[in-house]
């Protein structure tokens, strides 16, 4: 009999709430009512004793750093304890610096999110040990839920407004040429200026509140610091912007045009078509954006968690999972 081969999925989920966490969240939904024989390891929440036990166990480890020197170093780990490594990168990468490069290198398998990243991993690896994918998976039912105390307070905070314009961060972040890497103050700049219009800032770490507080007294600004699904403050508003100064494979310009949102988005990466593309930090060019009558077309949106699924089924021949 074939000896089973087991998936560990290395990464962390909500809480706190982030796009790679979510990304992993809905993929272990989905790997839940699939035929896959897997383990996870939440590296943030359980010990690295309990991570060892898991990696012994198994063969093909997909790790989801953020980090780069996780990410290296793990990878040069697992190979010395001849494990198959598989790499998602998430977010966007030149491969020009060396730990990105080795670890690109090393792992037996690699899963881009944008073309920039998947056209500069094949100058140095063969494609065949790279993929394209989608980080979007659909949200699962139990996500479609907002505390009542809050949905009550955003019910009565759109009402009347022109613009319901939302957008999200999970932390306060400064890129590489400490500038705010999600835009935030850009928007906050433009919007408190159209008191028409509204903009809604999900933040569940509040750490945005507490760095904008001044934003936080403007009536038509308002600052989510508490835990809650973003899908659903999407559903209620009528435009969704993504003011990055760099990004990956945003999860919500995914959710966004999934749900027929108008979706305004930096040009810091190539985006999905259907949304509306201004030069990162221009005013001018977003105030376009913001204006253009538009509706949102796109021919459907990937389903991260199917390709991901599909992979896993090649590795091996799959056993059932026993509940």
């Amino acid at each position: 009999m074939k000896k089973r081969t087991k998936i560990l999925i290395v990464g962390s989920i909500p809480p706190p709430i982030g796009g790679v966490a979510i990304h992993l969240y809905r993929l272990l939904k989905a790997l839940d009512g699939s035929d896959i024989d897997y383990i996870f390891y939440d590296y943030k929440k359980e010990s690295f004793f309990t991570g060892i036990k898991k990696i012994l166990k198994s063969q093909y480890i997909h790790t989801n750093f953020s980090n780069k020197f996780f990410r290296f170093f793990s990878t040069l780990l697992l190979k010395s304890l001849n494990k198959k490594v598989i790499l998602t990168f998430h977010g966007k990468f030149s491969f020009s610096n060396t730990l990105d490069r080795l670890s690109l290198i090393l792992s037996s398998y690699n899963f881009l999110l944008n073309k920039y990243s998947y056209e500069n991993a094949m100058k140095i690896i063969s494609p065949r040990n790279l993929q394209l994918i989608s980080a979007f998976i659909p949200p699962s039912d139990e996500e479609n839920t907002l505390p009542a105390a809050l949905e009550k307070k955003l019910t009565s905070f759109i009402k009347n407004r022109k613009v319901i314009a939302c957008t999200n961060a999970h932390s306060y972040v400064l890129d590489k040429n400490g500038n705010d890497l999600y835009g935030i103050d850009f928007l906050l700049d433009i919007f408190s200026g159209l008191p028409e219009n509204c903009l809604i800032v999900s933040d569940p770490s509040g750490k945005l509140k507490e760095r904008y507080a001044s934003y936080a007294e403007v009536e038509n600004i308002f600052f989510i610091s508490e835990n809650h699904s973003f899908i659903n403050v999407l559903k209620i508003s009528n435009v969704f912007v993504r003011a990055t100064t760099t990004d990956g494979d945003s999860l919500s310009v995914k959710e966004a045009l999934h749900l027929n949102k108008k979706t305004i988005a930096s040009d810091s990466v190539d985006r999905a078509k259907g949304c509306l593309i201004y030069k990162t930090g221009d005013k001018e060019s977003f105030m376009n954006c913001l204006n253009t009558n538009s509706t949102c077309e796109h021919s459907g949106i990937e389903n991260g968690a199917a390709t991901l699924i599909n992979f896993y089924q090649k590795i091996y021949n799959p056993i059932p999972r026993k509940n």
